[in-house]
């Protein structure tokens, strides 16, 4: 009963301790669904963090679903980007991604794995800026180098970006100007063969501006930043069917940057129009601050170059207090946000701390709870043994009053057993003749058998007196089993002795062991063996060797004198 108690609770404790975590199917659903909507309220709060963290957690168990998993690391990943924060957080989102689409690949179609590849390009590229953002150069150069074996081969504009970005990247952060120049020629011819009106022509050539004017060439950054101001103006792009249209943004940037290259080169004229026509376009109520900015600074640029001092000093000191208003407000936000992730992520830590520190409690008190029960065990066996040595010595006073009992008795046990020797030999013989019949009889079956195959090619008259013939011997040998069976219980009753001393002697024999001793023993042979124990001589031989092996007899004693002198 304690073993009993013991597997049971130890099963149990086992159970608890290995029991599957249950996946909240709908939960996921919940939070991923609050996620989305605290997202497009603007809301990237603590709760926000809550449902991604959730959602993180169990969005492997929706591995399968390939277009929704991989849309949730992508745009996931995005946003973090977009607000500029947590650079770290979105670099394991695209490696997520990344992996999901390595174990989906093989089950997705073709069609879907073209839909995946831009958005497999678009994630190298964020990933590889991230990487730069956080100074890790070479991870995100690798990056780079992934993205452009990814789109070597493929005739898209999302090629010409990966070209353009690479030389930005070799640019600005290695500084290898020849190779920049390299990737921007690239990804220009590129554009100009396949998407010669595309508008992604205008990104290159501030590229390439750039270039000349950080290497030195302000001419023809000049040239080349007017010619885009020229392709984003306003009035261009509403004239144009083939040109996305007006981009307020690469508009800004390139009109501020051609007044900078003109006032680097000492170029006074066309500053002026070219700056009314920027804050024209910056007065609206919906135009972000960052591009009021560029051109505030670049109003002061030029009123300096002017000589109008105290304009150029009161431009500079709005468009100063206007730099801290956003750095501020830029700060701020990503000072909400980064708390926001910061609390979820120590609230986590302590949820987990205390998990483990219950997990421990729990493992301790499974750890008392076993010992205890080893305890009583323990116990119980000693109390067991107690009890086994008291009744073995009340057993041995027991055998010392019926040694004296014994001995008074002795003389008529002696003639007791002189008669039982007499009943013995004759019963030995008596045994020795059954076993004889019976052999015969396993004998007689085996001809049966011959008989009933000859019966089966006969036909008519001589088959109904073959039948009935061997009906007749059927029935004379139906008895056969019952024969056996009493022949090996009178074995075993009359050689109850002789299986003594072979236990005693050899303790490892099987009871197959000592029956073969008892039919050796009674002068039997191989051939008689086998018949009564219904197997073939070979066996009876293999059966033999191993007998003489547990029996520890060499090659040359034999094995039948051995037993006949037991």
């Amino acid at each position: 009963m304690p073993v009993f108690l013991f597997v049971v609770l130890v099963g149990t404790l086992q159970a608890q301790e290995q029991s599957p975590e249950t996946i909240n199917m709908d939960g996921f659903w919940q939070a991923h669904g609050d996620m989305d909507k605290r997202k497009a309220q603007g809301l990237l709060d603590t709760v926000y963090f809550e449902h991604y963290f959730k959602t993180l957690d169990l969005a492997p168990h929706f591995k399968d679903d390939a277009p929704f998993i991989l849309d949730f690391y992508k745009n996931t990943a995005y946003s973090f980007y977009y607000n500029g924060i947590l650079p770290e957080e979105t670099i394991k989102l695209y490696s997520l991604f990344f992996e999901t689409y390595a174990y989906l690949e093989p089950k997705l179609s073709d069609s879907l794995k073209q839909a995946m590849l831009n958005k497999r390009s678009f994630a190298h590229g964020i990933k590889a800026r991230c990487h730069a953002q956080l100074q890790q150069i070479e991870l995100a150069e690798a990056e780079h180098q992934k993205n452009l074996i990814l789109m070597q081969d493929e005739k898209s504009i999302y090629q010409a970006s990966t070209l353009a970005n690479y030389g930005y990247f070799l640019l600005y952060r290695k500084k290898d100007t020849a190779a920049a120049k390299t990737y921007y020629d690239k990804s220009y011819e590129f554009t100009q063969q396949y998407f010669p009106e595309h508008d992604y022509l205008g990104a290159i050539q501030d590229h390439l501006a750039d270039y000349y004017f950080v290497t030195g060439n302000k001419e023809k950054a000049k040239e080349i930043y007017l010619n885009n101001y020229s392709f984003y103006c306003p009035e261009t792009a509403s004239k144009s069917d083939s040109i996305t249209p007006f981009d307020l943004p690469k508009f800004i940037e390139t009109g501020t940057r051609l007044i900078e290259t003109n006032l680097s080169l000492g170029v006074i004229t066309n500053n002026a129009q070219i700056l009314n026509h920027l804050e024209h376009h910056v007065k609206g109520t919906n135009v972000k601050p960052e591009f009021r900015l560029k051109v505030a600074f670049a109003k002061a640029q030029w009123l300096t170059v002017q000589g109008k001092a105290h304009e150029s000093r009161t431009q500079m000191l709005l468009a100063r207090k206007l730099s801290d208003s956003i750095t501020q407000a830029t700060e701020t936000h990503q000072r909400i946000l980064r708390s926001a992730y910061h609390t979820v992520i120590l609230n986590r830590l302590r949820h987990s701390h205390q998990i483990e520190k219950n997990q421990k409690e729990t493992k301790i008190q499974n750890q008392n709870l076993r010992f205890s029960i080893l305890v009583i065990l323990a116990l119980s066996a000693i109390g067991f043994l107690v009890s086994l040595v008291l009744r073995r010595r009340q057993h041995l006073v027991n055998a010392r009053n019926e040694q004296v009992m014994a001995e008074q008795s002795l003389k008529l046990t002696a003639l007791k057993n002189q008669q039982l020797e007499m009943e013995v030999t004759a019963k030995e013989r008596d045994l020795s003749d059954f076993a004889l019949n019976l052999s015969q009889n396993q004998e007689w079956a085996k001809q049966l058998a011959l008989k009933i195959d000859a019966l089966k090619a006969t036909r008519g008259r001589e088959r109904k007196k073959n039948l009935d013939a061997l009906e007749k011997d059927i029935r004379n040998k139906v008895a056969h089993d019952t024969e056996t069976k009493a022949f090996f219980h009178r074995l075993d009753k009359l050689s109850h002795g002789f299986y003594d001393t072979l236990q005693n002697k050899y303790p490892d024999l099987s009871k197959n062991d000592i029956r073969l001793c008892s039919l050796i023993r009674l002068k039997l042979t191989s051939m008689q063996i086998a018949n009564l124990q219904n197997i073939t001589v070979a066996s009876v031989n293999t059966n033999r060797y191993r007998l003489r092996k547990k029996l520890g007899l060499d090659k040359h004693r034999d094995l039948d004198r051995f037993i006949q002198d037991l």
